[in-house]
């Protein structure tokens, strides 16, 4: 069977649903489906690049590439972390709900794989 985002997104879909109905959580389902579902479009990618070698990229492309990608982790990892000392620290009291903070984590690695590197190549 050929993988494909098609496959990906029913698997992550049915991993959701199986998970959500043994644990009665749907947090654990959401966690579930979203991990294999950033896994699977990530080895998508990947295979795509290997079989398709025709556009080679310049090490400066790469290196831009792992540079941005970076700063895109050490800004959120900064705005998380301000988050955390100025709710503990000085509001003292951390309201954090770990739904958002899911979302925050799962949309700084969609940006940091998929959105930073397709910007970077097109320059």
């Amino acid at each position: 069977m050929k993988v494909n985002s098609w496959t990906v997104c029913l698997g992550a879909f049915l991993a959701f649903l199986a998970i959500t109905l043994m644990t009665d959580n749907i947090k654990w389902g959401f966690i579930t489906g979203l991990t294999i579902s950033v896994g699977g479009f990530k080895w998508i990618r990947i295979k795509r690049k290997e079989a398709k070698e025709e556009l080679e990229y310049d090490e400066r492309v790469n290196l831009n590439i792992l540079q941005s990608s970076l700063y895109v982790y050490s800004g959120s990892l900064v705005l998380l972390l301000s988050y955390l000392i100025v709710s503990s620290q000085i509001l003292n009291n951390i309201s954090i709900n770990i739904e958002l903070l899911t979302w925050y984590l799962a949309i700084t690695l969609f940006l940091g794989f998929y959105i930073v590197p397709s910007i970077i190549k097109r320059r």
